[in-house]
C-alpha cells in the first residue's frame, strides 16, 4: 500500500510538471534536429581542414572598389579594442542561458530546455560554418592596408559569410529570451528581456564590422539566422493546447 501511495504521488507530481511547462521532446524531431545539425558541425569542419590557405596573389589583386557600396565602408576599419568587445560579447552568450536556472519553473524544467539549448547551437553553428565554408567570401581586413600580410594571410580569412560571432549571440540571447516570455507570459520584464536579445548581438554584429572582420551584409545574415533558430527552437517545442497531460517517464 505505501508503495502504491508513493507510486501515485509521484505520477501526480509529473503530471503536474508537464502541465506547468510549455515545452515537450520529441525524440524523432529531436533525433532529426541534433543529427542533422552535428552532421553539418562535422561536414564543415571536414571541408575546413581541406582548404587552401590564402595566398599573397590573391590578397594583391583585391580591390575595394570591387565590394558593394553598401559594404565598401568595413574595407576600412580597424579597431582591436571593438574585436576584443565582440569576443567578450560571444562570451557572454554562453553564460545568458544559464539564467534560466534562476527561476523555479525553469529549473524543474532543466531536461527539455537543455536540449533544446544544445539544438539550437548546433543548428546555428553548424549552419554558419557550413555556409562560410561553402561562399569562402573574404574578410574586408583584406582589402585594408591597414593590416599586416602576416594578418593577412590567416586561412580563417577566407571566411566572412556570414558572421559567426552575430549568429551565435543572437541565438543564445533570443532563446533564453523565448523560454523566459514562454514561462512567464505575463511578466512585466518582457520587454526589457526582449530589448536585451535584440541589442546584445546587435552591438556585437557592431564591432565585428568596426574590427574589420566582418561586411554589414555578414552580420546581418547572421543576426537573422541566429534569432531565427533562437526563436524557432522553442517554438517547434511548444505542447499543442489540446495536450492538457503529459507523460514523463520516471
Amino acid at each position: 500500500m505505501k508503495n502504491i501511495i508513493i507510486l501515485l504521488f509521484l505520477f501526480s507530481f509529473f503530471i503536474s510538471s508537464a502541465q506547468e511547462s510549455p515545452y515537450e521532446l520529441d525524440w524523432n524531431i529531436d533525433g532529426t534536429i541534433l543529427g542533422g545539425s552535428f552532421s553539418m558541425c562535422v561536414a564543415s569542419l571536414i571541408v575546413e581542414k581541406k582548404q587552401d590557405e590564402i595566398s599573397t596573389t590573391e590578397i594583391l589583386i583585391l580591390n575595394s572598389s570591387d565590394v558593394n557600396s553598401f559594404d565598401r565602408f568595413a574595407t576600412r576599419q580597424k579597431s582591436h579594442s571593438f574585436e576584443l568587445t565582440s569576443h567578450a560579447l560571444l562570451l557572454s552568450s554562453g553564460v545568458a542561458p544559464f539564467s534560466l536556472l534562476a527561476t523555479k519553473k525553469t529549473r524543474k524544467d532543466f531536461l527539455t530546455i537543455g536540449v533544446m539549448g544544445l539544438e539550437t547551437f548546433l543548428l546555428t553553428y553548424g549552419f554558419t560554418n557550413i555556409n562560410k565554408v561553402a561562399v569562402l567570401r573574404e574578410r574586408p581586413l583584406l582589402y585594408n592596408p591597414s593590416f599586416s600580410f602576416e594578418e593577412k594571410l590567416e586561412k580563417d580569412n577566407r571566411y566572412s559569410f556570414f558572421s559567426g560571432h552575430t549568429s551565435v549571440t543572437a541565438s543564445s540571447f533570443f532563446f533564453t529570451a523565448k523560454v523566459l516570455t514562454d514561462y512567464y507570459p505575463n511578466s512585466k520584464w518582457k520587454p526589457f528581456i526582449w530589448t536585451i536579445a535584440a541589442i546584445v548581438p546587435a552591438i556585437t554584429g557592431y564591432a565585428r564590422v568596426r574590427a574589420g572582420k566582418h561586411f554589414p551584409t555578414d552580420v546581418i545574415v547572421g543576426y537573422l539566422v541566429g534569432a531565427g533558430t533562437g526563436i524557432l527552437i522553442p517554438h517547434i517545442h511548444k505542447i499543442k493546447k489540446n495536450k492538457d497531460i503529459g507523460f514523463y517517464p520516471l
